[in-house]
């Protein structure tokens, strides 16, 4: 039965673990058709530049305190283009450790080490994948 939950909040489009409106992973690897391989994020991919949705974010989950942010892991950050990770007025971390060959040549992905300390944290980019 859990497993049923967890599988089911993982492939339906409105499931916040979802995150598109569909996965094109097929498309991707056997078709060439481009506009087959478009991934609409929903709002919450969409919302995490806005500093007020992180901090909505944070009061959900009962933490306010100046100093803590939201970190997003599994997300790719496109660096080659000029995409940073850290978005909302630092309140809002993307993180990305490991994507598929595939894609990470497009996106041009970097791994991203980090870690929080008492007075804040930093960012490494430590190696391109």
């Amino acid at each position: 039965m859990a497993t049923d939950l967890i599988w089911y909040a993982w492939i339906v489009p409105v499931s916040p673990l979802f995150g598109k409106n569909k996965i094109t992973t097929f498309e991707r690897y056997f078709l060439s058709e481009q506009v087959l391989h478009v991934e609409k994020s929903n709002p919450y991919y969409r919302l995490k530049n806005e500093e007020w949705f992180s901090k909505k974010v944070l009061k959900a989950f009962g933490v306010e305190e100046k100093g803590l942010v939201v970190i997003n892991g599994h997300t790719p950050v496109k660096v080659k283009k000029g995409e940073s990770p850290i978005k909302a007025m630092e309140l809002f971390l993307l993180l990305m450790v490991a994507y598929p060959k595939l894609i990470s040549k497009q996106l041009e992905l970097w791994a991203i080490l980090y870690y929080i300390i008492l007075l804040g944290f930093k960012l490494l980019r430590i190696t391109r994948f």
